[in-house]
């Protein structure tokens, strides 16, 4: 082994930087923050307390937005075909509690065909 040449980590630079498989400088969310930030490492994440709370700058109990899209149309599609799916199920269930066993649920119903074998209609055409 060469004794001159410097022990560099492959995910190191030339001049020593942290880099990463592609050659940029190693950055969590490098297009967001300003700042370097490195993921914790694991001494750091157990010399942490497990009765410490997390202080966080996010809001809580803010709006979970259940479809991303990025045009209107593709959102309006995408809430159409899930309330379609809701109403679907809403009748299917409401008949299976009242005896009736050769309903049909819509494509997508899990929990009735696992436990208890219902029939669901096929997937839609895309």
């Amino acid at each position: 082994m060469d004794q001159g040449a410097p022990d560099l980590h492959p995910s190191t630079g030339t001049d020593g930087s942290a880099r990463n498989f592609y050659g940029y400088p190693r950055t969590r969310f490098r297009f967001c923050l300003p700042v370097q930030v490195l993921p914790a490492g694991r001494k750091a994440v157990l010399a942490q307390s497990f009765a410490k709370r997390a202080a966080s700058y996010e809001e809580k109990r803010d709006i979970v937005p259940r479809f991303a899209a990025r045009t209107r149309a593709t959102y309006l599609q995408m809430v159409r075909t899930f309330r379609a799916f809701q109403a679907g199920y809403r009748r299917a269930l409401d008949a299976w509690r009242a005896g009736v066993r050769d309903v049909v649920f819509p494509h997508g119903t899990y929990w009735m065909v696992v436990h208890h074998h219902a029939p669901v209609k096929p997937p839609l055409a895309a």
